[in-house]
């Protein structure tokens, strides 16, 4: 009896079925919300999900920007470190080292040591706007409005904080929201131009979040949580900061003068990330900044038997990259709000590119935020 042929077609068409299925599952197990929690298959099958997963696929990587770093060399104000271009003199020494852009990229604030607010153009340098504050008091600028005709700050008083809102365009001063209880030098820090919300702490027995709308001033509280047990509470804290565009803030539990443990919340009360920083007897995590442009948050680990380390953690979901070792004697200091930072007055280096790295010698940096 002749032999069947075998039709070797279905077998490959079943391979291909097969392989495409185990394809199509392991590409979704790589995508989560922003919670990092699986995402249904009804919703990862959404025209929109495949075309937002596509896009990721091909994005090309981040490029090291330097174009808004700014520094001065005697006596000098420059702009961009990497290919400097003169603004014009200045002669005045710039409170924490901070500059804040306005978002169209054409004025700079910042404050005196004496709490004098200045408002300079970017191109040369002039003097647009000038407001004094009493120089006893703490006084911090938040950021500009994205309208980029209003900065808003923060003061320290008897009776607690007070925002103000100061309208560069009529040079006039508002008060917005006063009477905040939040015993340290600093209120709030964002490290992008305001939309519509500020958040800050206020803490009298226990501590909560507060969200003011800068433009109905009604305000939101939320407790700032601890874990997930809805009442665990805490009596102080450090603010560190708040992304408003993803709805991120960051704090730290105080415990007596030390702070062992950063949390990360949303804006819906969602307890997204718990770093500890106490890591043992020797060891623990010196919180740096947050850059918006990806929400990862850098960190200086300090040792007594090891070089200083610096760390990136993602701020919504699990993640951790060492980024380089350094003498134990450098301060880390961020350098802009997209990707540099500093380590010690010598060398720039960017998160986004580990191999990035320029001398900066002789040059006094000034923190754009």
């Amino acid at each position: 009896m002749a032999d069947k042929k075998i039709d070797n077609r279905w077998h490959l068409l079943g391979f291909l079925i097969v392989f495409l299925a185990t394809l199509s599952f392991c590409f979704y197990q790589l995508f989560v919300d922003q919670n990092y929690r699986r995402i249904s298959p009804l919703v990862f099958f959404k025209p929109q999900t495949l075309k937002l997963a596509w896009q990721n696929l091909t994005v090309k990587p981040k490029e090291v920007e330097a174009s808004t770093t700014f520094y001065i060399e005697r006596k000098l104000l420059y702009q961009n470190i990497l290919s400097p271009r003169l603004i014009g003199n200045f002669n005045y020494a710039v409170k924490n080292h901070q500059f804040f852009l306005s978002p169209n990229q054409d004025k700079l604030a910042f404050l005196t040591e004496q709490n004098q607010l200045l408002i300079i153009s970017r191109d040369k340098g002039e003097i647009l706007g000038q407001q004094n504050f009493s120089p006893e008091k703490s006084l911090q600028i938040i950021h500009w409005q994205k309208n980029n005709k209003k900065l808003f700050l923060a003061e320290k008083d008897n009776a607690g904080w007070v925002i103000w809102e100061w309208d560069e365009q009529n040079q006039k001063l508002s008060q917005i929201k006063s009477g905040i209880q939040f015993n340290h030098e600093k209120l709030t820090r964002t490290y992008a131009p305001i939309e519509e919300k500020i958040v800050y702490p206020s803490c009298q027995k226990i501590c909560r979040l507060e969200i003011l709308n800068v433009s109905q001033k009604d305000v939101q509280e939320i407790p700032a949580i601890i874990d997930n047990d809805g009442e665990a509470r805490i009596k102080d804290l450090v603010f560190d900061f708040y992304d408003e565009a993803h709805g991120l803030i960051g704090y730290q539990k105080l415990e007596g003068n030390e702070s062992r443990t950063l949390y990360v919340v949303n804006f819906n009360q969602d307890l997204l990330q718990v770093i500890q920083l106490l890591l043992n007897q020797n060891t623990h995590l010196e919180f740096v900044a947050y850059y918006p442009l990806t929400q990862e948050m850098i960190f200086a680990s300090h040792s007594d038997s090891i070089p200083l380390e610096v760390f990136l953690y993602a701020a919504n979901k699990p993640s951790l990259k060492l980024l380089g070792q350094y003498r134990e004697e450098d301060e880390i200091s961020p350098v802009d709000n997209l990707s540099l930072y500093r380590i010690g007055n010598s060398i720039l280096k960017s998160t986004l590119d580990s191999n990035f790295l320029k001398k900066i010698e002789n040059k006094e940096v000034i923190s754009l935020l």
